[in-house]
């Protein structure tokens, strides 16, 4: 299962988006008010706009950690995800590996200890088990 990922743009897309429209707030309203600066008029306005630049890094921060939460979320994995996923492998995967299992080893068992000369039963149960584990490698990996 596949989850749905929306393009979005970038954090420092983000955070260039905000300061832009910070430092053009601060203009505008620098523009608007066709005063001119002076002694204390100077240091208010630029407490002005130290507040309004705090202001936009706030509101960075503020989107930027709800983009971190919701990849957190995208990622996260519940016991209710492990659990499905478990009982889904156990079908697919888990009960025909083990019916194939009861149908195969006895018979190679049997036909090794009852006609393999003893010099010979390892080098035969070797080859059966590279049959076995290239049958165990498809089953684990037949969905990938």
């Amino acid at each position: 299962e596949q989850r749905l990922r929306l393009e979005s743009p970038s954090n420092a897309e983000i955070a260039d988006s905000m300061t832009n429209n910070t430092v053009n707030a601060v203009e505008e309203g620098r523009a608007s008010g066709s005063q001119q600066i002076t002694g204390f008029d100077a240091e208010e306005d630029q407490s002005h706009i130290i507040e309004e630049i705090f202001r936009g890094l706030k509101k960075v921060e503020a989107v930027l950690s709800t983009k971190r939460q919701e990849e957190k979320d995208e990622l996260s994995i519940t016991w209710q995800d492990v659990r499905n996923h478990t009982w889904s492998n156990l079908q697919t995967v888990y009960v025909p590996t083990y019916i194939a299992d009861c149908l195969i080893w006895p018979p190679l068992q049997l036909i090794n200890f009852t006609f393999i000369p003893l010099r010979l039963q390892f080098l035969y149960v070797n080859v059966a088990n590279l049959a076995w584990n290239t049958f165990l490698s498809f089953m684990a990996n037949k969905s990938h």
